[in-house]
């Protein structure tokens, strides 16, 4: 995934990007994209909590996913990134965000934080988000794997 924090308000990333192939970027000249409106709001919101390094506290009170606080590493815009794209072919733009490829241990390399589409009133729509024991990455193909855990001892 790509982040682009030279823009204060909001986050980029390429547009209709292969999501497998997605990389973490500095440089917004090569990665404007048009952001359908109802997704503005959001990537302002976690540009912010990103130039901010908030705490899980602070990301869950702005209904953004906790989990991002564990992958800032040294510059949170190399480690955490956005695709807008349509994943599943059906004319929406889905917004996807997770860990880019700079992040590659088990559990965090290539997570789903959370994926986003629009209704037919143009208003975003979480499909889902990510948390230590429900997890979601991104396999190819517009699909999804989902690992999740009843305890510490189970996972699915």
């Amino acid at each position: 995934m790509e982040i682009v924090e030279e823009q204060p308000e909001t986050m980029e990333t390429e547009q209709d990007a292969d999501p497998e192939e997605m990389e973490e970027s500095e440089d917004a000249s090569d990665s404007a994209v048009d952001i359908p409106a109802a997704y503005e709001a959001i990537l302002s919101k976690y540009a912010e909590a990103l130039r901010g390094q908030w705490n899980g506290g602070e990301l869950m009170e702005h209904d953004l996913d906790y989990m991002i606080a564990d992958c800032y590493g040294a510059d949170p815009f190399e480690t955490i990134g956005y695709l807008v794209s349509d994943i599943d072919g059906d004319g929406i733009q889905e917004l996807m965000i997770g860990t880019t490829s700079a992040v590659t241990d088990d559990f965090y390399g290539k997570l789903v934080f959370e994926l986003y589409t629009i209704d037919d009133a143009g208003n975003p729509i979480r499909v889902f988000q990510s948390s230590e024991r429900d997890r979601y990455y991104y396999v190819g193909d517009a699909q999804f794997a989902n690992v999740g855990s009843s305890s510490a001892a189970e996972s699915l």
